[in-house]
Protein backbone atom coordinates (compact mmCIF):
# COMPACT_ATOMS: atom_id res chain seq x y z
CA UNK A 1 0.00 0.00 0.00
CA UNK A 2 2.55 2.11 0.97
CA UNK A 3 4.73 1.77 -2.20
CA UNK A 4 1.48 2.18 -4.05
CA UNK A 5 1.39 5.49 -2.58
CA UNK A 6 5.21 6.47 -2.98
CA UNK A 7 5.02 5.11 -6.63
CA UNK A 8 1.78 7.57 -7.48
CA UNK A 9 3.65 10.36 -5.90
CA UNK A 10 6.82 10.14 -7.90
CA UNK A 11 4.91 9.69 -10.78
CA UNK A 12 2.82 12.90 -10.08
CA UNK A 13 5.78 14.45 -9.73
CA UNK A 14 7.35 13.46 -12.63
CA UNK A 15 3.96 14.75 -14.68
CA UNK A 16 3.96 18.09 -13.05
CA UNK A 17 8.55 18.39 -14.05
CA UNK A 18 7.31 17.24 -17.74
CA UNK A 19 4.98 19.70 -17.91
CA UNK A 20 6.60 22.84 -16.20
CA UNK A 21 9.97 21.53 -18.35
CA UNK A 22 7.99 21.82 -21.90
CA UNK A 23 6.38 25.46 -20.54
CA UNK A 24 9.93 26.98 -19.52
CA UNK A 25 11.37 25.68 -22.19
CA UNK A 26 9.10 26.98 -24.95
CA UNK A 27 9.00 30.11 -22.79
CA UNK A 28 12.65 30.61 -22.76
CA UNK A 29 12.82 30.15 -26.30
CA UNK A 30 10.44 32.62 -27.02
CA UNK A 31 13.16 34.66 -25.49
CA UNK A 32 15.45 33.61 -28.23
CA UNK A 33 13.27 33.97 -31.10
CA UNK A 34 12.26 37.92 -29.84
CA UNK A 35 15.59 39.00 -29.67
CA UNK A 36 17.09 37.46 -33.10
CA UNK A 37 13.52 38.40 -34.87
CA UNK A 38 12.75 42.25 -33.51
CA UNK A 39 16.40 43.40 -31.47
CA UNK A 40 19.02 42.38 -34.17
CA UNK A 41 20.19 39.90 -31.41
CA UNK A 42 20.21 42.33 -29.20
CA UNK A 43 22.99 42.67 -27.13
CA UNK A 44 25.13 39.84 -28.68
CA UNK A 45 24.42 41.54 -32.20
CA UNK A 46 26.27 44.68 -30.81
CA UNK A 47 29.21 42.47 -30.24
CA UNK A 48 28.83 40.63 -33.27
CA UNK A 49 28.49 43.69 -35.74
CA UNK A 50 31.43 45.79 -33.38
CA UNK A 51 33.45 43.03 -34.16
CA UNK A 52 32.07 42.90 -37.59
CA UNK A 53 32.71 46.92 -38.18
CA UNK A 54 36.58 46.25 -36.95
CA UNK A 55 37.29 43.90 -39.48
CA UNK A 56 36.22 45.99 -42.13
CA UNK A 57 37.95 48.98 -40.82
CA UNK A 58 35.00 51.08 -39.28
CA UNK A 59 33.93 52.42 -35.90
CA UNK A 60 33.91 49.41 -33.41
CA UNK A 61 31.43 51.48 -31.17
CA UNK A 62 28.92 53.16 -33.78
CA UNK A 63 25.57 52.79 -34.18
CA UNK A 64 24.87 49.12 -35.79
CA UNK A 65 21.16 47.79 -36.15
CA UNK A 66 21.62 46.29 -32.81
CA UNK A 67 22.75 49.23 -31.05
CA UNK A 68 18.42 50.99 -31.71
CA UNK A 69 15.97 49.92 -29.67
CA UNK A 70 12.33 50.72 -29.85
CA UNK A 71 10.80 51.20 -26.40
CA UNK A 72 7.24 52.32 -26.53
CA UNK A 73 5.23 52.77 -30.06
CA UNK A 74 6.47 56.50 -29.83
CA UNK A 75 10.11 56.16 -28.40
CA UNK A 76 13.27 54.68 -29.13
CA UNK A 77 16.77 55.20 -28.27
CA UNK A 78 20.57 53.93 -28.62
CA UNK A 79 22.00 51.57 -26.27
CA UNK A 80 25.35 51.26 -26.91
CA UNK A 81 27.60 48.31 -26.57
CA UNK A 82 29.69 48.68 -22.90
CA UNK A 83 32.20 45.65 -23.63
CA UNK A 84 36.14 47.08 -23.48
CA UNK A 85 37.47 46.17 -27.15
CA UNK A 86 39.75 43.44 -25.59
CA UNK A 87 36.44 40.94 -25.13
CA UNK A 88 35.90 41.18 -29.01
CA UNK A 89 39.09 38.98 -29.48
CA UNK A 90 35.89 36.10 -28.67
CA UNK A 91 34.06 37.58 -31.10
CA UNK A 92 36.97 37.46 -34.21
CA UNK A 93 36.15 33.71 -35.16
CA UNK A 94 31.93 34.46 -34.85
CA UNK A 95 32.38 37.49 -37.42
CA UNK A 96 33.12 35.43 -39.99
CA UNK A 97 29.43 33.58 -39.75
CA UNK A 98 26.39 34.65 -40.68
CA UNK A 99 24.92 36.39 -37.72
CA UNK A 100 22.07 33.72 -36.80
CA UNK A 101 25.11 31.16 -36.82
CA UNK A 102 27.09 32.98 -34.97
CA UNK A 103 24.52 33.42 -32.84
CA UNK A 104 23.89 29.63 -32.12
CA UNK A 105 27.45 29.18 -31.58
CA UNK A 106 27.54 31.48 -29.14
CA UNK A 107 25.04 29.93 -27.05
CA UNK A 108 26.72 26.39 -27.61
CA UNK A 109 29.48 28.13 -25.64
CA UNK A 110 28.16 29.72 -23.05
CA UNK A 111 25.89 26.95 -22.18
CA UNK A 112 28.96 24.55 -22.58
CA UNK A 113 30.51 27.05 -19.68
CA UNK A 114 27.50 26.30 -17.68
CA UNK A 115 28.06 22.65 -17.69
CA UNK A 116 31.19 22.97 -16.89
CA UNK A 117 30.71 25.12 -13.79
CA UNK A 118 28.30 22.71 -12.69
CA UNK A 119 30.54 19.72 -12.83
CA UNK A 120 33.26 22.01 -11.20
CA UNK A 121 30.94 22.98 -8.27
CA UNK A 122 29.92 18.89 -7.44
CA UNK A 123 33.34 18.12 -7.49
CA UNK A 124 34.30 20.97 -5.19
CA UNK A 125 31.83 20.40 -2.75
CA UNK A 126 31.47 16.66 -3.11
CA UNK A 127 27.54 16.75 -3.54
CA UNK A 128 24.94 15.71 -5.56
CA UNK A 129 21.27 16.32 -5.35
CA UNK A 130 18.59 14.05 -5.25
CA UNK A 131 16.29 13.24 -8.09
CA UNK A 132 14.02 15.30 -7.21
CA UNK A 133 16.17 18.29 -5.99
CA UNK A 134 17.46 18.20 -9.50
CA UNK A 135 13.87 18.64 -10.97
CA UNK A 136 13.15 21.61 -8.65
CA UNK A 137 17.18 23.16 -9.61
CA UNK A 138 16.37 22.64 -13.56
CA UNK A 139 12.97 24.41 -13.19
CA UNK A 140 14.12 27.00 -11.23
CA UNK A 141 17.11 27.74 -13.85
CA UNK A 142 14.40 27.78 -16.38
CA UNK A 143 12.29 29.79 -14.46
CA UNK A 144 14.86 32.34 -13.19
CA UNK A 145 14.25 35.85 -14.58
CA UNK A 146 18.55 35.84 -14.72
CA UNK A 147 17.95 33.14 -17.68
CA UNK A 148 15.42 34.92 -19.48
CA UNK A 149 17.52 38.42 -19.26
CA UNK A 150 20.30 36.40 -20.85
CA UNK A 151 18.65 34.69 -23.47
CA UNK A 152 16.50 37.37 -24.26
CA UNK A 153 20.16 39.86 -24.86
CA UNK A 154 22.52 37.19 -25.79
CA UNK A 155 24.92 37.87 -22.90
CA UNK A 156 27.75 35.75 -21.92
CA UNK A 157 26.83 34.99 -18.21
CA UNK A 158 28.46 31.96 -17.95
CA UNK A 159 31.91 32.59 -19.89
CA UNK A 160 31.88 35.12 -17.59
CA UNK A 161 31.03 33.01 -14.69
CA UNK A 162 33.58 30.51 -15.19
CA UNK A 163 36.98 32.45 -14.07
CA UNK A 164 34.91 33.52 -11.01
CA UNK A 165 34.48 30.29 -10.66
CA UNK A 166 37.57 29.30 -10.97
CA UNK A 167 38.82 32.05 -8.44
CA UNK A 168 36.39 30.61 -5.64
CA UNK A 169 37.64 26.63 -6.18
CA UNK A 170 40.96 28.18 -5.76
CA UNK A 171 40.61 30.92 -2.82
CA UNK A 172 38.62 27.90 -0.99
CA UNK A 173 41.83 25.96 -1.06
CA UNK A 174 44.07 29.17 -0.09
CA UNK A 175 45.48 29.05 -3.42
CA UNK A 176 45.46 33.06 -3.45
CA UNK A 177 47.41 34.01 -5.76
CA UNK A 178 45.37 31.70 -9.07
CA UNK A 179 42.33 33.23 -7.69
CA UNK A 180 43.98 36.43 -8.42
CA UNK A 181 44.66 35.39 -11.44
CA UNK A 182 41.25 34.37 -12.55
CA UNK A 183 39.13 37.16 -11.13
CA UNK A 184 41.31 39.35 -13.34
CA UNK A 185 40.86 37.97 -15.99
CA UNK A 186 36.80 38.51 -15.06
CA UNK A 187 37.32 42.17 -14.08
CA UNK A 188 38.80 43.21 -17.69
CA UNK A 189 35.48 42.53 -18.60
CA UNK A 190 33.16 43.22 -16.01
CA UNK A 191 34.96 46.79 -13.62
CA UNK A 192 32.49 45.75 -10.86
CA UNK A 193 34.74 42.61 -9.80
CA UNK A 194 37.54 45.87 -8.52
CA UNK A 195 35.62 44.93 -5.13
CA UNK A 196 37.81 41.78 -4.82
CA UNK A 197 41.00 44.19 -4.58
CA UNK A 198 40.39 45.09 -1.12
CA UNK A 199 39.24 42.37 0.27
CA UNK A 200 42.47 40.56 -1.31
CA UNK A 201 44.07 43.65 1.02
CA UNK A 202 42.32 43.13 3.88
CA UNK A 203 43.38 39.50 3.65
CA UNK A 204 46.91 40.74 3.41
CA UNK A 205 46.63 38.61 0.19
CA UNK A 206 49.83 41.16 -1.82
CA UNK A 207 50.61 38.57 -4.22
CA UNK A 208 47.02 38.05 -5.79
CA UNK A 209 47.25 41.77 -5.77
CA UNK A 210 49.57 42.40 -8.04
CA UNK A 211 48.84 39.09 -10.39
CA UNK A 212 44.93 40.60 -10.65
CA UNK A 213 46.15 43.96 -11.37
CA UNK A 214 48.80 42.58 -13.88
CA UNK A 215 46.26 40.36 -15.50
CA UNK A 216 44.04 43.61 -15.80
CA UNK A 217 46.89 45.84 -16.88
CA UNK A 218 47.87 42.64 -19.88
CA UNK A 219 44.33 42.61 -21.27
CA UNK A 220 43.91 46.18 -21.78
CA UNK A 221 47.57 46.69 -22.97
CA UNK A 222 46.29 43.50 -26.03
CA UNK A 223 43.31 45.27 -26.30
CA UNK A 224 45.66 48.41 -27.43
CA UNK A 225 47.59 46.40 -29.08
CA UNK A 226 44.80 44.50 -31.06
CA UNK A 227 42.17 47.20 -31.66
CA UNK A 228 44.01 50.44 -30.70
CA UNK A 229 43.79 53.46 -29.21
CA UNK A 230 40.66 55.33 -30.79
CA UNK A 231 38.45 52.42 -29.58
CA UNK A 232 39.23 52.51 -26.22
CA UNK A 233 38.45 56.35 -26.39
CA UNK A 234 35.21 55.43 -27.98
CA UNK A 235 34.07 52.31 -25.37
CA UNK A 236 34.89 55.26 -22.83
CA UNK A 237 32.57 57.62 -24.06
CA UNK A 238 29.91 55.19 -24.79
CA UNK A 239 30.03 54.12 -20.76
CA UNK A 240 30.02 58.11 -20.37
CA UNK A 241 26.34 58.37 -22.34
CA UNK A 242 24.64 55.54 -20.25
CA UNK A 243 21.34 56.60 -19.84
CA UNK A 244 19.23 53.67 -19.52
CA UNK A 245 19.81 52.79 -15.80
CA UNK A 246 16.32 52.78 -15.44
CA UNK A 247 15.85 49.41 -17.31
CA UNK A 248 13.31 47.42 -15.30
CA UNK A 249 16.53 44.02 -15.47
CA UNK A 250 18.72 46.71 -13.48
CA UNK A 251 19.08 45.35 -9.80
CA UNK A 252 21.15 48.15 -8.59
CA UNK A 253 20.72 50.78 -6.30
CA UNK A 254 21.16 53.19 -9.13
CA UNK A 255 18.76 51.65 -11.21
CA UNK A 256 15.86 51.67 -8.18
CA UNK A 257 17.07 55.28 -7.71
CA UNK A 258 16.57 56.11 -11.07
CA UNK A 259 13.51 54.57 -11.61
CA UNK A 260 11.53 56.34 -8.60
CA UNK A 261 13.33 59.65 -9.25
CA UNK A 262 14.56 60.76 -12.74
CA UNK A 263 11.97 61.10 -15.68
CA UNK A 264 12.09 58.58 -17.95
CA UNK A 265 10.13 56.37 -20.80
CA UNK A 266 9.06 53.30 -19.16
CA UNK A 267 8.22 53.79 -15.32
CA UNK A 268 6.09 56.57 -13.31
CA UNK A 269 7.96 58.07 -11.04
CA UNK A 270 7.38 59.71 -7.41
CA UNK A 271 8.52 63.09 -7.74
CA UNK A 272 12.02 64.61 -10.08
CA UNK A 273 14.42 64.15 -7.89
CA UNK A 274 17.82 63.89 -10.21
CA UNK A 275 19.65 66.14 -7.77
CA UNK A 276 18.99 63.41 -4.95
CA UNK A 277 20.28 60.19 -7.02
CA UNK A 278 23.95 60.10 -6.95
CA UNK A 279 24.32 61.39 -3.37
CA UNK A 280 22.22 58.55 -2.21
CA UNK A 281 23.93 56.23 -4.36
CA UNK A 282 27.18 57.18 -2.95
CA UNK A 283 25.78 56.78 0.44
CA UNK A 284 23.64 53.77 0.59
CA UNK A 285 27.02 51.94 -1.65
CA UNK A 286 29.16 52.97 0.52
CA UNK A 287 26.90 51.20 3.79
CA UNK A 288 26.70 47.75 1.64
CA UNK A 289 30.08 47.83 0.47
CA UNK A 290 31.85 48.70 3.79
CA UNK A 291 29.45 45.80 6.11
CA UNK A 292 30.56 43.70 3.29
CA UNK A 293 33.92 44.02 3.08
CA UNK A 294 33.68 44.15 7.19
CA UNK A 295 32.05 40.37 6.80
CA UNK A 296 34.36 39.03 4.64
CA UNK A 297 37.67 40.66 5.83
CA UNK A 298 36.97 39.47 9.23
CA UNK A 299 34.74 36.21 9.06
CA UNK A 300 36.51 33.10 10.26
CA UNK A 301 33.92 30.59 10.40
CA UNK A 302 34.44 26.92 7.79
CA UNK A 303 31.95 28.92 5.20
CA UNK A 304 33.74 31.98 5.19
CA UNK A 305 35.49 31.84 1.76
CA UNK A 306 31.45 30.92 0.27
CA UNK A 307 30.17 33.84 2.06
CA UNK A 308 32.59 36.50 1.07
CA UNK A 309 32.65 35.54 -2.38
CA UNK A 310 28.87 35.64 -2.49
CA UNK A 311 28.62 38.97 -0.26
CA UNK A 312 30.94 40.94 -2.13
CA UNK A 313 29.56 39.68 -5.63
CA UNK A 314 25.61 40.82 -4.43
CA UNK A 315 27.24 44.08 -3.32
CA UNK A 316 29.09 44.96 -6.23
CA UNK A 317 25.86 44.07 -8.44
CA UNK A 318 24.10 46.46 -5.91
CA UNK A 319 26.76 48.90 -5.96
CA UNK A 320 27.20 48.86 -10.14
CA UNK A 321 25.32 51.42 -11.50
CA UNK A 322 23.70 48.70 -14.04
CA UNK A 323 23.77 45.39 -11.94
CA UNK A 324 21.62 43.32 -14.53
CA UNK A 325 19.93 40.45 -13.35
CA UNK A 326 21.87 37.80 -15.30
CA UNK A 327 25.63 38.76 -13.13
CA UNK A 328 23.72 36.21 -10.16
CA UNK A 329 25.10 33.62 -12.18
CA UNK A 330 28.30 34.51 -11.02
CA UNK A 331 26.83 33.18 -8.00
CA UNK A 332 26.71 29.73 -8.79
CA UNK A 333 29.87 28.28 -6.85
CA UNK A 334 29.33 30.38 -3.67
CA UNK A 335 25.94 30.44 -2.96
CA UNK A 336 25.85 26.14 -3.85
CA UNK A 337 28.44 26.39 -0.92
CA UNK A 338 26.33 28.27 1.42
CA UNK A 339 22.88 26.29 0.69
CA UNK A 340 25.07 22.91 1.05
CA UNK A 341 26.55 23.88 3.99
CA UNK A 342 23.03 24.58 5.46
CA UNK A 343 21.43 21.51 4.63
CA UNK A 344 23.86 19.65 6.11
CA UNK A 345 24.16 21.43 9.60
CA UNK A 346 22.00 18.73 11.34
CA UNK A 347 21.78 20.63 14.44
CA UNK A 348 18.17 20.31 15.77
CA UNK A 349 18.86 21.65 19.01
CA UNK A 350 19.76 25.04 18.20
CA UNK A 351 19.26 28.06 20.99
CA UNK A 352 16.21 30.62 20.52
CA UNK A 353 18.26 33.36 19.12
CA UNK A 354 19.92 30.75 16.34
CA UNK A 355 15.97 30.15 16.03
CA UNK A 356 14.81 33.31 15.08
CA UNK A 357 17.67 34.20 12.80
CA UNK A 358 16.47 31.43 10.87
CA UNK A 359 12.74 32.25 10.85
CA UNK A 360 14.03 35.47 9.68
CA UNK A 361 16.04 34.36 6.59
CA UNK A 362 13.23 31.83 5.45
CA UNK A 363 10.98 35.25 5.69
CA UNK A 364 13.05 36.56 3.59
CA UNK A 365 13.96 33.85 1.07
CA UNK A 366 9.80 33.83 0.69
CA UNK A 367 10.50 37.34 -0.38
CA UNK A 368 13.50 36.85 -2.56
CA UNK A 369 12.93 33.90 -4.33
CA UNK A 370 9.06 35.42 -6.07
CA UNK A 371 11.16 38.33 -7.14
CA UNK A 372 13.69 36.74 -9.04
CA UNK A 373 10.80 34.39 -11.02
CA UNK A 374 9.08 37.38 -12.23
CA UNK A 375 9.62 37.04 -15.99
CA UNK A 376 10.51 39.49 -18.42
CA UNK A 377 6.95 40.89 -19.78
CA UNK A 378 6.79 43.97 -21.06
CA UNK A 379 4.14 45.81 -18.32
CA UNK A 380 2.92 49.40 -19.61
CA UNK A 381 4.64 50.75 -16.76
CA UNK A 382 4.20 53.89 -18.33
CA UNK A 383 0.89 54.22 -17.82
CA UNK A 384 0.77 53.02 -14.04
CA UNK A 385 1.29 54.08 -10.63
CA UNK A 386 4.11 54.98 -8.88
CA UNK A 387 3.70 52.12 -6.29
CA UNK A 388 3.97 49.91 -9.00
CA UNK A 389 7.02 50.84 -10.37
CA UNK A 390 8.23 50.63 -6.45
CA UNK A 391 7.39 47.07 -6.27
CA UNK A 392 6.78 45.31 -9.61
CA UNK A 393 9.18 47.52 -11.60
CA UNK A 394 11.91 46.84 -9.15
CA UNK A 395 11.39 43.42 -8.28
CA UNK A 396 14.49 41.87 -8.91
CA UNK A 397 16.28 45.03 -7.33
CA UNK A 398 14.29 43.86 -4.11
CA UNK A 399 15.14 40.15 -4.26
CA UNK A 400 18.82 41.20 -4.82
CA UNK A 401 18.43 43.49 -1.64
CA UNK A 402 16.94 40.92 0.40
CA UNK A 403 19.54 38.12 -0.55
CA UNK A 404 22.29 40.97 0.93
CA UNK A 405 20.77 40.97 4.06
CA UNK A 406 20.03 37.29 4.39
CA UNK A 407 23.85 36.96 3.96
CA UNK A 408 24.64 39.16 6.35
CA UNK A 409 22.11 37.46 9.02
CA UNK A 410 23.80 34.30 7.62
CA UNK A 411 27.37 35.47 9.01
CA UNK A 412 25.58 37.61 12.20
CA UNK A 413 24.51 33.76 13.51
CA UNK A 414 28.09 32.00 12.19
CA UNK A 415 29.92 35.14 13.83
CA UNK A 416 27.92 34.64 17.15
CA UNK A 417 28.37 30.78 17.52
CA UNK A 418 31.73 31.18 16.98
CA UNK A 419 31.71 33.29 20.13
CA UNK A 420 30.13 31.14 22.12
CA UNK A 421 32.30 28.73 21.31
CA UNK A 422 35.86 30.42 21.87
CA UNK A 423 33.65 31.44 25.08
CA UNK A 424 32.82 27.87 26.35
CA UNK A 425 35.98 26.44 25.43
CA UNK A 426 38.89 25.71 27.81
CA UNK A 427 41.98 28.12 27.60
Amino acid sequence: MGGTQASKTQALWFIGFTIAFAVLVFWDTAYVWTMAQFFHMNDFGKFYYATVAFLDGQDMYGPSLATFIQLTDDYGQQFWNLNPPHFHLLLLPLAYLPPLAALLAWHVLNFSAFLLIVRWIKQELNYSPSVNQTRVLVIGFLAFAGTGAHLVTGQFSFLLALPVTIAWIHTRHHEWNKAGIYLGIACSLKLFLLIFLPYFFFKRQYGAIGRFLGVLGAAFGIGVAVFGIAPHVAWIEKISEINWHWAGMNGSLWGILSRTLIENPMYQIAHPGEFLVYPAWVILSAFCGGIALYIAANDSSPGNIDRAFAILIISAILISPLGWTYYLFLLLGPLTGLLVEMERDTDRHEPRWARRIRTLQILLACGIIPGLLVPLIRIPLADSSFLVTLTIGSAYFWSIFLFWIFLVLDWKMDHRRDRITQAVSPA
